[in-house]
């Protein structure tokens, strides 16, 4: 079950405002959005039935503020409707969330745009399983642990974390040592 031709309309012109055209990068458009229908066609019906109340909803609200369908409205009011949106409660912003990201990685994840930009494309690294250092956690210590590694993090503040993901990331193998909970 996909999208109406009134809810395609109504992606296509979120995608629009929300991913313009940039100095290096071209606008969102429909071949994102042809990718996103593709994405929901894999998803359960009931999230596919709540994508489709979404953009129903935010038709809605482009009717109650404009007088006329979200796709219809110029791009000025469109960005003043999503932007009310993401500055609103936490419903609304999560809503938003939930439209664009998809878009969002729908649009970037392109071979041809990395390209564009001097970048390698690697699909298959997102794929792979979780490496060994997302993996192996010691989440209390209750006494002595001998632990055979090349660099010890002390503090996993904004510094740290960084520094010891890239050391990891690069084949050491890294242990944090932190005095506060786990999240």
């Amino acid at each position: 079950m996909g999208l109406s031709s009134a809810q395609h309309r109504t992606l296509t012109a979120v995608a629009e405002a929300a991913l313009p055209a940039g100095r290096f990068v071209p606008a969102a458009g429909e071949a994102t959005v042809r990718k996103v229908e593709q994405f929901l066609s894999e998803l359960p019906l009931a999230l596919q039935r709540g994508v489709r109340g979404l953009l129903h909803g935010l038709d809605g609200a482009a009717w109650l503020a404009g007088g006329r369908s979200f796709a219809r409205l110029p791009i000025t009011r469109r960005l003043a409707i999503l932007d009310g949106w993401r500055t609103s409660d936490p419903i609304r912003r999560l809503l938003l969330r939930a439209l664009v990201s998809p878009l969002k990685m729908a649009h970037f994840d392109d071979p041809a745009l990395y390209r564009q930009l001097g970048c390698v494309y690697d699909a298959a690294r997102g794929r792979e399983a979780r490496p060994a250092y997302l993996r192996d956690r010691v989440h209390r210590l209750d006494g002595d642990l001998a632990v055979d590694c090349d660099v010890v993090v002390v503090g996993t503040g904004a510094g740290g974390a960084v520094v010891g993901r890239e050391l990891a990331e690069a084949g050491l193998a890294v242990v944090f040592v932190e005095e506060g909970r786990y999240f």
